[in-house]
């Protein structure tokens, strides 16, 4: 395969994570989201903390992400951009947030990142058509590595960071 192949989703099998699915050998280049995926997303799971997709091709793990509930609590300024209604009285407003995301080193570049925010928003939105159930944004606590990539993706920077290690973000699931 081609450096320059890039993913569609009909080229992959998402399968829920599970005892049965090796991840030992699962390397993104990255110890801490290596260990997650290896060591702590099932128990994760178990606690409903996240839930964790594992991304197929050819019948090889590439990839993962995990999900999880989330709320954004937004600064005065940033809720007149979000909200159109005069009465802005929401605190906080439903999310969906990417909890963990990663590749297999020599899959990086070729787009799985851009089609998993694409699935999620999907998800998103069918959530509401679907089921029911409203949600506005998609979340991520960004590495600062990996700022770039997610504003090409349309996230921007939450005003309110707290202090921590990464970068709060969101992306407007209906732009």
């Amino acid at each position: 395969m081609s450096d320059s192949f890039r993913f569609q989703i009909h080229h992959l099998e998402p399968r829920i994570l599970s005892e049965k699915i090796n991840t030992k050998s699962f390397d993104c280049g990255d110890a801490d989201l290596n260990e997650f995926l290896q060591d702590d997303a099932l128990n994760y799971q178990k606690q409903n903390l996240a839930q964790t997709t594992c991304i197929f091709f050819d019948g090889y793990l590439i990839g993962y992400y995990s999900l999880a509930c989330d709320s954004l609590s937004l600064e005065k300024n940033e809720i007149k951009k979000a909200v159109s209604h005069k009465k802005r009285f929401i605190k906080s407003y439903p999310a969906i947030k990417i909890a963990r995301m990663a590749f297999a080193k020599e899959h990086h570049s070729k787009g799985l990142g851009s089609l998993v925010v694409e699935i999620v928003k999907g998800m998103a939105i069918s959530l509401k058509d679907e089921k029911g159930l409203a949600c506005k944004y998609i979340t991520v606590d960004a590495y600062p590595v990996r700022l770039g990539f997610y504003e090409k993706c349309g996230f921007v920077k939450n005003q309110a960071q707290p202090r921590q290690a990464t970068i709060s973000m969101r992306h407007h699931i209906y732009n």
